[in-house]
């Protein structure tokens, strides 16, 4: 969060809503409804690469109605059908609040999707490699540009 706050002490503005201006209609774009902004990250952190929803002025779960939550879910609906659809079933969900006792304004909650895959399916091992687990080492097989490429006409599409 000291990042967010030296962003906005230097800018005069919200990291995430710069961020979401900044990759709107961008090659890393994949569509927007009421609730959030939908983006392959340009550093995911997934193997398969990963989906972000940023949500509009939001900071925490707790903040969403029951709208927003029925809108967040129509759109991850669509998100996860596309892996779906190109033989991914399996994923990991993680959202990003702001602390709860800050409502600072300066933060914006995220949800990150990332598919997960079976290194070996007739063990069911853990997605978790040695260059996460071992080496610390994020990696991914994808770009962001080409997955929200292919993505994007699938979800218009829904």
């Amino acid at each position: 969060m000291s990042a967010e706050t030296a962003y906005l002490s230097a800018n005069g503005s919200v990291f995430a809503d710069d961020l979401i201006r900044s990759e709107r209609d961008g090659p890393r774009w994949l569509m927007e409804d009421s609730t959030a902004a939908w983006i392959a990250p340009f550093a995911p952190i997934g193997a398969l690469g990963d989906v972000m929803a940023v949500f509009h002025q939001r900071g925490a779960i707790e903040e969403l109605s029951d709208a927003e939550i029925a809108v967040f879910a129509a759109s991850l609906t669509q998100v996860v059908s596309y892996f779906a659809d190109n033989g991914l079933s399996s994923f990991n969900l993680s959202f990003f609040p702001e602390q709860p006792a800050e409502k600072s304004g300066r933060h914006r909650l995220t949800a990150r999707l990332l598919p997960r895959f079976y290194l070996n399916n007739s063990l069911h091992v853990s997605d978790a490699s040695y260059l996460q687990l071992l080496l610390q080492e994020a990696f991914c097989m994808r770009f962001p540009e080409t997955l929200a490429a292919q993505m994007r006409p699938a979800l218009q599409n829904r």
